[in-house]
Parts: C-alpha cells; structure tokens; sequence
C-alpha cells in the first residue's frame, strides 16, 4: 500500500492515530507525522519518505512495550526535534535526513546505517547501538554517549566536534584529534590509552 499526504495525514487532532498498532509493508510519501504520537506502534519493512516528523514521539513511556522499527528505511525525512526516546529500531536505513535535536534517549539501534544525516546535536546517552554505522554524517554537537558501542562505524564525518563515551571505543575515528578537542570522554580516553 502506497500512503500519501491526501490518504493520510496527522495533526494535532489525530495525536493518538498510531498508538500500539501494527503497520508493515507500507509506503509512506510526503505524509505529516508532525507531532503525532507513534508510541508503541510497530512498523515493520515500511518506507518514509520526504515526510515530516518534526516533534514526533516514536518511542515509549518508560516501562511500556515500546513497540519499534525494523527493515524500514527513512529518505529525505524531517525529525527535527523528534523524540525516538526509549525506541527500538532494528535494520533500519537513515538517507538525507534531518536529526537535528533529536533525543534518541535510551534507545535500541541494531543493524543500522546512517548516511547523509544531519544529526547536529542530537543525544543518544544511555542508547546502545549494536553494529551502526555513520557515513558522511554531520554529527556537530552530538551526544554519542551510549550505554554500549558495539561494533561502532563512524566514517567521513563533516565534523568531529561530538561527545564520545561508552562502551569500546569505535574504530576508523581520528583518536588524537578527538583527544585535543575534548570530545572524548574519560571512560573511552582511559581505554585507549591502557590499549597496547
């Protein structure tokens, strides 16, 4: 099924359209999701794009089944502001889209790829993330400081100025550059520097 702005959309009057249902094999273009509530809703193998997310809430209260996305894939999408908090995504594919503010506050990302995102000030504290990676992403003012990195891929940047904490350190950053702005914190410092 293929969802476009005149099928759907959702304001402040339909908050609650998306709370714990079921969505897979979707397509969804151009649809306004601003503000809506997606909590504990699953989505499963759907495509986003060019829609607006901005101030959506995708996860859950905590403590709730927090529903989630898996195999979907998110183009040119707008999240700003967007609170993924307590969220789980799972093989999920992020292209050109905009993060900017985000909270992703104790979040579960495995198997994802971030590519061309802007992610300027985004925070993932207390997230893990499990096999993710992030290409040629603006990741300015970002708080990566997850519970735990695994498998970690952080690649071409547009900056190196974010905080880094958690877990083992990522491989392919720039360490010393990343150790004379400050943007390590002490947990990944000292484990670089105990490394042989």
């Amino acid at each position: 099924m293929f969802i476009t702005p005149e099928t759907e959309t959702c304001n402040n009057h339909q908050r609650d359209t998306f709370v714990a249902k079921r969505f897979e094999g979707l397509a969804f273009n151009g649809v306004n999701f601003n503000f809506a509530h997606l909590g504990r809703a699953q989505f499963i193998d759907c495509a986003f794009i060019d829609c607006s997310f901005v101030r959506a809430l995708f996860g859950a209260t905590k403590g709730r089944d927090p529903g989630g996305f898996s195999g979907c894939t998110f183009t040119d999408c707008d999240m700003v502001g967007a609170q993924l908090r307590h969220g789980e995504y799972v093989d999920c594919t992020f292209v050109r889209s905009d993060f900017h503010g985000a909270d992703a506050f104790q979040s579960k990302f495995g198997e994802c790829t971030f590519t061309d995102c802007d992610l300027v000030g985004m925070i993932f504290r207390g997230s893990l993330t499990r096999n993710c990676s992030f290409d040629r992403c603006d990741l300015h003012g970002a708080d990566l400081g997850t519970e735990e990195h695994v498998n970690l891929s952080i690649t071409d940047t547009k900056s190196h100025s974010f905080r880094l904490s958690g877990g083992t350190l990522p491989e392919g950053l720039d360490v010393p550059k990343l150790i004379a702005n400050g943007y390590l914190a002490a947990d990944l410092l000292a484990a670089y520097e105990a490394a042989p």
